[in-house]
């Protein structure tokens, strides 16, 4: 099991969850002595306008979304529903907020999305989801659709079991504003267990997560992956430009939610 650090932003450029503000480009990966890696989390902490920085409208993945503390991650996926209630939610990064957490649309937005009330990281040091039920969403939000080159839509139809070897795609709002693109590769490894560090939610276990060589950066956390029409699942962590994990959106079911489409 290899150590990393979470893909979120605060404010230590190190070893921790690093603010985007301070370090705009990929978080650092370093090889300790004992040949364990550590992995950054990718969420941010800036407020200028951008790109992704979007504060109206429906709420698609890839988007900014900004929470009460202090945290900047990426939309994920905003059609899921509660197992119990039927109500509708926003699916993003467990480590990007404990239950309680406020969101709002966008980095300088006021357009509040929601609160955590489910997560699958925070609380727990053993996950299969790194996954935060964000809600109840009002129908004014909700969307099976991400943003994609251009901010032109997609639209997710079905879940998808990701495979080694398979094409997959990620949106996240930094690496997006930074490149002008999505981020693409293949999936390296399924069924992989890393230990994350560096968000405000401690040191944890996710298990069951998928490796891949897409690229992703400070203010990726909790975007979504695809592969085709196919919803893969949601930003974890990096190692640096080459390699990143991903949690399943089979294993939402861990915070009481269905994806639906």
């Amino acid at each position: 099991m290899c150590s990393v650090l979470v893909l979120m932003s605060l404010t230590t450029p190190c070893r921790s969850a690093s603010p985007r503000s301070l370090q705009r480009g990929l978080p650092h990966f370093w090889l300790l002595n004992s040949g364990r890696p550590w992995w950054r989390s990718i969420v941010s902490s800036i407020t200028s306008s951008s790109a992704r920085d979007i504060r109206s409208g429906l709420l698609y993945g890839g988007e900014w979304i900004h929470g009460s503390n202090g945290l900047n991650c990426s939309a994920g996926y905003a059609h899921a529903v509660s197992k119990t209630s039927g109500a509708s939610y926003e699916l993003t990064a467990g480590h990007c907020g404990a239950v309680g957490t406020s969101f709002v649309q966008g980095l300088g937005g006021t357009r509040t999305i929601g609160k955590v009330t489910g997560s699958g990281t925070y609380g727990s040091t053993y996950t299969t989801c790194d996954c935060d039920a964000v809600g109840g969403l009002s129908s004014s939000f909700t969307t099976n659709q991400v943003l994609t080159n251009g901010n032109a839509k997609y639209t997710y139809t079905h879940t998808g079991s990701p495979y080694a070897g398979e094409a997959t795609c990620q949106t996240g709002a930094s690496s997006y504003e930074q490149y002008g693109s999505i981020r693409c590769g293949y999936v390296t490894a399924i069924n992989q267990t890393i230990q994350e560090s560096g968000s405000p939610a401690g040191t944890f276990t996710l298990a069951d997560c998928v490796q891949t060589n897409v690229h992703a950066q400070s203010g990726d956390s909790g975007a979504p992956f695809g592969d085709g029409t196919g919803f893969l699942g949601i930003q974890s962590a990096s190692s640096g430009s080459s390699q990143s994990y991903f949690s399943k959106a089979l294993n939402a079911g861990i915070i009481n939610l269905n994806i639906t489409y």
